[in-house]
């Protein structure tokens, strides 16, 4: 995100919901997930649950760090492919 983007967040609520949504994503990329699968994977999850009322357990299992969570996790060759294109863009 450049400095200039966030311009468009007109209210607190907003500015809070990309704040989380961005936590989100980086926290996925930190733990080695591709942010896009992730969020894709979470609401494919959480659409099985209530508003507001998914067991504790299930909620540890859709964690980032969950040991359990392969599904979006970016393989070795996904960064050298990655690396090349953005290499061959410059």
């Amino acid at each position: 995100m450049g400095k200039h983007s966030w311009h468009i967040i007109d209210s607190k609520k907003g500015a809070k919901a990309s704040a989380i949504l961005y936590s989100i994503a980086e926290t996925a990329k930190a733990n080695g997930l591709n942010p896009f699968e992730y969020f894709k994977f979470l609401m494919e999850q959480l659409k099985e649950y209530p508003r507001n009322d998914v067991p504790e357990e299930e909620i540890k299992k859709l964690m980032p760090w969950s040991e359990t969570l392969s599904v979006c996790k970016i393989s070795e060759h996904c960064l050298i492919s990655f690396n090349i294109s953005v290499y061959s863009l410059q």
